[in-house]
């Protein structure tokens, strides 16, 4: 099967493996897809587990599937008087893409569900910008984001995508925000009576025609 790498950089790298590789063998593969050595500092994360370096479990285990993304986690040493702790260090990327939004349009009071398909970092939280007005999202993974839109003044704003609050994706999606039905300009003709408006004609009756 064919899996997918996000390095610490962002990029994607393509491994073709066998789904029972067990995960020694798959960490000795992706150290050397990534030229990270030795192996050792690698640290591996799906699904929200970091996996250990060991012969004992297998990609099937892990619930690895075809076209599965796998995430790189940086390791780093403090400066500390600790210099051999490690601690992780949150992936922030700039590379997240947005492909599509639907629906691409709603009421300008907000409060619909709204579903963004691209690339994503699912492992820190993200956020989403509908012109200047930023939201949490209410669920993530690595391709799709749902969110309820916040309300706006009517017309088209770009949504973009951030998970640190600074840097934002550069393909923006268009939303458009509309007036509620209620609200919208009346288009009725304007009636006016074809006889003088006066009280006895009121009491009688008057035929009404609408403006030619």
């Amino acid at each position: 099967m064919h899996v997918q790498i996000r390095s610490l950089d962002g990029q994607l790298i393509g491994l073709d493996v066998d789904e029972f590789m067990p995960l020694n063998v798959f960490f000795e593969a992706v150290s050397g897809a990534t030229q990270i050595t030795p192996r050792s500092l690698l640290r591996i994360v799906f699904a929200g587990q970091e996996w250990e370096d060991t012969p004992s479990k297998t990609l099937t285990d892990m619930g690895v599937q075809d076209h599965s993304v796998i995430r790189l986690v940086a390791t780093l040493a403090p400066l500390s008087p600790s210099p051999q702790c490690i601690t992780d260090v949150p992936f922030i990327s700039n590379n997240m893409k947005v492909a599509n939004i639907h629906p691409a349009m709603g009421l300008s009071s907000g409060g619909n569900t709204v579903t963004l398909e691209g690339e994503f970092n699912a492992e820190t939280p993200i956020s989403v910008r509908f012109g200047n007005i930023t939201v949490p999202c209410t669920r993530q993974t690595d391709v799709t984001l749902q969110v309820v839109a916040p309300a706006h003044a009517p017309g088209t704003v770009t949504v973009k995508v951030t998970n640190d609050g600074i840097t934002y994706n550069v393909d923006a999606v268009i939303y458009t925000y509309i007036l509620p039905e209620s609200q919208e300009p009346l288009t009725h003709p304007i009636l006016h009576s074809s006889c003088n408006i006066t009280p006895i004609s009121l009491m009688a009756g008057c035929r009404e025609m609408p403006l030619p």
